[in-house]
Formats: C-alpha cells, sequence, structure tokens
C-alpha cells in the first residue's frame, strides 16, 4: 500500500466514522513493515503520511519532534530483559512491550512484559507474565504535545497518532536488533490499541 492509498482510506474512515476500520488499517499497515523488521521504510512511509495529509504548521512541528529519548527508553528495558531471559532458562517464550501516548506529556508509561507464553493466533499470552516478569520503564520524554481543541481538528489529530504510532514501530525495530535478542518473537502496543507482531530474530 502507497501513502497516497493510505490517506485516502483514513479520510473515507474518517468520515465514516468507522473505528475499527481504522484498527485494521493500522495494525495491517504496521504488521508489513515489521514482519521483515524494516524500521526505515515504516519511517518513511508514515512520514510521506505527514506531508500529504497535514498543513505546513503540523508538518513543521512533527519535523521538530525528537524521539531520541523515547529510543533510549526501549532500548534500556529491552537490555534490562536481557539479563532476565537468560536467567529464566528458557522460561521466556515472548516479549511484550505496552505504552501509553495520547499527545499529553504528563500522561505517559511504558512497560516491557517477559511472558511465559506465547500464541501466534491469540494475543492472550501478553497477560502471561511472573511478578518479576515486569520491566517498568517510567514516563516516556515528550515527544511532542497535542492539544485537540487548540492546535488540531480531530481529523490532525488523528493522523499525528497514526504518525506516532509508526515511529515508535520504527524504535521498537531498531531496538530489538541492537538488543541482539533472538529466538524470542515479540508484540508491541499502545494502550487498548490491536498489538503489533514481530517475528524472532
Amino acid at each position: 500500500m502507497t501513502p497516497e492509498i493510505w490517506v485516502e482510506k483514513f479520510k473515507a474512515i474518517f468520515e465514516k466514522s468507522e473505528w475499527e476500520a481504522l484498527e485494521k488499517l493500522r495494525t495491517t499497515t504496521n504488521e508489513h513493515f515489521a514482519a521483515t523488521f524494516d524500521a526505515a521504510g515504516v519511517s518513511a512511509f508514515y512520514s510521506e503520511v505527514i506531508k500529504l495529509a497535514l498543513d505546513a504548521a503540523h508538518q513543521s512541528k512533527l519535523a521538530a519532534a525528537n524521539s531520541a529519548g523515547i529510543a533510549e527508553k526501549v532500548q534500556a528495558a529491552l537490555k534490562e530483559s536481557k539479563d532476565k531471559i537468560h536467567a529464566a532458562n528458557g522460561d521466556i517464550k515472548g516479549l511484550y512491550l505496552e505504552y501509553y501516548f495520547d499527545g499529553c506529556p504528563d500522561a505517559s508509561a511504558l512497560y516491557l512484559f517477559l511472558c511465559t507464553e506465547y500464541d501466534d493466533e491469540c494475543p492472550s499470552w501478553a497477560a502471561e507474565f511472573e511478578q518479576d516478569g515486569v520491566i517498568d520503564g517510567g514516563s516516556l520524554p515528550e515527544y511532542f504535545y497535542v492539544e485537540p481543541d487548540d492546535e488540531a481538528d480531530y481529523f490532525s489529530e488523528l493522523v499525528i497518532k497514526e504518525y506516532a504510532n509508526g515511529q515508535f514501530l520504527a524504535i521498537c525495530l531498531e531496538a530489538l536488533k541492537s538488543a541482539d535478542i533472538t529466538g524470542i518473537p515479540f508484540g508491541y502496543a499502545n494502550h487498548d490499541n490491536d498489538m503489533i507482531r514481530m517475528p524472532a530474530l
């Protein structure tokens, strides 16, 4: 799917308020890139999306956003997980990272779960972990701020959040490759969104 087609689909979904279709569009798009660990591809895709869907003011704001702090948080959580995976002697079957970010910097969180189950079909495996199998990544540093009643109309707000979700995927893909965690599948989601899965490296 090209960014142009994605934007047309998004506009149609938005006009009809078909939010389940938006969830499906996000999952299909992001899993396409996740399957091949194409961090550069997903980052470029959503960068093109905002050029097509947002005005110059919003584009400029996003261009100035710095994701380095978020990348450091994800990398630190994965680094900590490596020692726990080794100590678990094969009991860790999957990693699930859940974050919460809705555009407001004072309402964000990051958790990495070391799961004792994994299922290709059902996401319930993400809830199977021991008491010490949770890594608290803390609050995410400010990426950008979305004020829906002031700076962005609802359409723009949703596009920005899709962009943020795509860039977060790119961060996860790069962090997983650099962490050198092999043989364990990975899933991530923004809170209350569908899980995006990545195969084991």
